[in-house]
């Protein structure tokens, strides 16, 4: 079975070499698994479904670029730079539309990328960026750029539920996934003689923990969102919870929480998604009617998928007397 919009056995593209440089950059200063982490992938199933390039569903139907996301929306008002994954001369820009509206529930028709920028690079080679922050955009349309140069701000521009930027490859006017080069594989899952399109290729992460603590009420999701960290637990904590937040849950991903402690403090609790989430946020922990034995805590947290560990991270705490 053939999941591509490109015909089955199409020969993959040859990553493009613009002097020195074969292939695209990674176009955005941050670091993977920390704070950014790819959201969505190229959709390659041709019907109302979606698959990534490796048969995951990081991906929705008809996506056609990588969705770089930011951890929270602190990230994007600290400020995170787009630089040109190549060099080429910009063919158009767009910048003045708000952050945040789509997500308010404003309308965007015809503005669906929101502030962005449009890159040809030698060979028929094509690249756009689109939501980026209002009033970052730091190019004009003829300008020739540099592999590096700066373009702008991830933002929350035009159709975006949250901060990130949607980086789009095109060859001769048709979008290729840089992750395949164009090259279908039939039986799912990545070739190990796959062709890239990119300079490093980024590697694949089905989900993750983006960040887990310790806290002494139940954290508010909004905050988590906006990167608001609860506060660590002291002696007189009515509660000792341990919370997570992170991206990419898939239906019966199981989220695993544990915790010991002094005193013979533990716990163990085990929850089951229900559907796939985008982001996602879990806690649990157990009250202290007579507050926090002082001593030194640690907290495990493991995502999985199937008998798969998706992501896992420990976490430690020390209450003073």
């Amino acid at each position: 079975m053939c999941f591509s919009a490109l015909p089955c056995g199409a020969e993959s593209i040859s990553a493009p070499v613009f002097g020195a440089q074969t292939g695209f950059a990674f176009p955005v200063e941050c670091k993977l698994g920390e704070t950014c982490y790819i959201q969505n992938y190229v959709d390659h199933d041709p019907s109302q479904n979606a698959i990534d390039f490796t048969c995951e569903n990081l991906t929705y139907d008809g996506h056609d670029g990588t969705d770089i996301a930011l951890a929270t929306q602190a990230n994007m008002q600290a400020g995170v730079t787009i630089h040109a994954a190549a060099p080429g001369i910009v063919q158009g820009r767009r910048d003045g539309e708000a952050d945040g509206v789509f997500a308010n529930g404003g309308a965007v028709t015809g503005v669906e990328c929101g502030n962005g920028v449009v890159i040809n690079h030698p060979g028929g080679w094509q690249t756009q960026y689109c939501h980026m922050l209002q009033g970052s955009v730091a190019v004009t349309s003829g300008m020739r750029v540099d592999t590096g140069s700066v373009l702008g701000q991830i933002g929350q521009s035009g159709k975006a539920a949250f901060p990130h930027l949607h980086f789009e490859i095109r060859h001769d006017g048709t979008s290729v996934d840089p992750f395949t080069a164009g090259r279908v594989n039939d039986t799912c899952g990545k070739m190990t003689d796959q062709t890239t399109l990119w300079q490093d290729e980024p590697p694949y992460q089905a989900g993750g923990i983006l960040s887990a603590g310790f806290s002494a009420a139940a954290p508010d999701y909004t905050d988590l969102k906006a990167g608001i960290w609860p506060e660590n637990p002291d002696k007189n904590a009515p509660a000792l919870i341990i919370w997570t937040y992170g991206f990419g849950l898939r239906d019966q991903d199981q989220i695993q929480l544990t915790a010991t402690g002094p005193n013979g403090f533990q716990f163990d609790h085990i929850s089951t998604a229900t559907k796939n989430q985008a982001l996602f946020s879990r806690y649990a922990g157990k009250r202290l009617p007579n507050g926090a034995p002082a001593g030194a805590y640690q907290a495990q947290i493991t995502v999985r998928r199937t008998d798969e560990i998706i992501d896992s991270t420990t976490v430690n705490l020390t209450i003073a007397p």
